[in-house]
């Protein structure tokens, strides 16, 4: 924006806009001038000198309060237009022609969006599709807007329990993780956990059951017997040479939840299954089985990838067999129903996802640098077998078992509206969950 553009479409003075504004809120809000300070982050006698230009020390206010006050007088969705009436009010040195300014606005809305929550502890069950997240600390997206927060590495089988352990007295903050949205119905705490809003989508075609290599195979039973009844004669026969104590190594409980699903169909019955299966965390369960316990594994893409690499081979693969596939799998974030029940809780959550966001964008452009530092991390929790930076790169790129992150709040709506197999609000409509999120939307980049 040129001086000369400046003064063409200027026309009132800042402190007019202001008064104006102040008097709408008051009647459209029914907010007090005070309220108003607060919420842009100014004192309420700085708002008063700056409303009548008594002091000439603020009577050019800087980027920062016009776009405070901005945000703390307009709706969401019109506050944008009052920030630029007031930048063209009265020009300012640090204006930045284009875009700059709107995105200084955006973090500032984010920041302003809850100032309640003094922290919040995420507890992380750190794999590919929640890895997103360290790149977010790592990047400072929540600092950049207030938000502390501290990650956890959680265990996938412990974050649940994790949720709901009583926080310290006088506590003032959330506690969140990430979790598989149908896995919540089979744990013991499910009525204590809300499943906030999805992030990932899996295909069904990804569940795979690994074995040791002398099992034969449900393709090489059909290559023998015919495919009509391979799962079932193939599982049988896994189930012989197991013998009664046969365990199967689960990476999580929706693993597991597949692979009973897969023994069903296969005409076993779940009864039979109450004690084979053992289930633990995404490294601990690929070092157990790697290790020579148990006699199947069941895992994620990239646990998958390794065992195999190690010997393994599948006995079973969903995506192999059309009419066997199973229901998508939805991964997002939980807490507890305390938690979300706080409005400022839901916002705070809204302002997690802005960082989730951002750094969904920042993988996509600098997937090598992002890979190494996700697979450094992994690394630490890892035993002896370690992911490579080709594993995430082939992970983020994949169009097979995974669809790509939606990267927006509206985007995964849009996404959930069109799918038959998610009978599920993506939102819990009863704590106003979709209001927040509305709004989260309007801070990101894209419109």
């Amino acid at each position: 924006m040129t001086r000369q553009s400046t003064h063409e479409v200027r026309g009132e003075k800042f402190s007019a806009i202001l008064q104006k504004e102040l008097e709408s809120a008051r009647l459209r809000l029914e907010r007090p001038e005070k309220e108003i300070a607060r919420e842009a982050g100014i004192d309420p006698s700085t708002l008063s000198l700056l409303k009548h230009e008594k002091d000439r020390r603020i009577g050019n206010p800087s980027v920062d309060v016009r776009l405070r006050l901005a945000i703390a007088l307009a709706e969401p969705s019109k506050s944008e237009l009052l920030a630029e009436r007031f930048l063209r009010a009265r020009p300012q040195p640090e204006m930045k022609e284009g875009g700059d300014w709107r995105k200084k606005f955006r973090k500032l809305r984010a920041k302003l969006f809850q100032t309640d929550i003094g922290s919040i502890e995420f507890g992380l069950p750190l794999f590919f599709d929640t890895a997103p997240f360290l790149i977010a600390d790592k990047n400072g997206y929540f600092d950049e807007i207030g938000l502390r927060v501290t990650l956890n590495y959680v265990k996938w089988h412990q974050t649940l329990p994790y949720l709901v352990r009583r926080r310290k007295s006088g506590s003032d903050g959330l506690r969140v993780s990430v979790y598989n949205l149908v896995s919540i119905g089979d744990e013991p705490l499910r009525d204590s956990i809300a499943f906030c809003f999805p992030l990932s989508i899996y295909h069904a075609n990804g569940f795979a059951l690994l074995v040791r290599s002398a099992t034969k195979t449900v393709d090489e039973y059909a290559q023998e017997h015919g495919a009509q009844n391979a799962l079932r004669g193939a599982v049988a026969e896994f189930m012989r040479e197991a013998g009664p104590d046969m365990k199967i190594i689960v990476a999580g409980t929706d693993m597991k939840r597949g692979a009973e699903a897969m023994f069903v169909r296969a005409g076993v019955e779940v009864a039979q299954l109450e004690h084979s299966f053992v289930v633990l965390d995404q490294f601990d369960a690929l070092e157990t089985f790697l290790s020579g316990l148990g006699d199947a594994f069941v895992g994620g893409i990239p646990q998958r990838i390794k065992a195999m690499n190690e010997g393994a081979v599948k006995l079973f693969v969903s995506g192999d067999h059309h009419e066997l596939r199973f229901s998508k799998q939805f991964n997002g974030i939980v807490t507890s129903w305390e938690c979300l029940g706080l409005r400022s809780g839901r916002k705070a959550i809204s302002q997690l996802l802005w960082g989730w966001y951002q750094a969904l964008d920042y993988v996509e452009e600098n997937l090598r640098d992002a890979a190494q530092f996700i697979v450094e991390e992994m690394n630490i929790y890892a035993g002896r077998i370690k992911y490579k930076d080709d594993d995430f790169e082939k992970f983020w790129k994949s169009r097979e078992y995974f669809e790509p992150f939606p990267r927006t709040p509206q985007e995964m709506e849009a996404r959930l509206v069109q799918k038959s197999d998610y009978p599920y609000k993506p939102y819990d409509e009863t704590n106003s969950f979709r209001e927040v999120l509305k709004q989260i939307q309007l801070f990101l980049p894209r419109p």
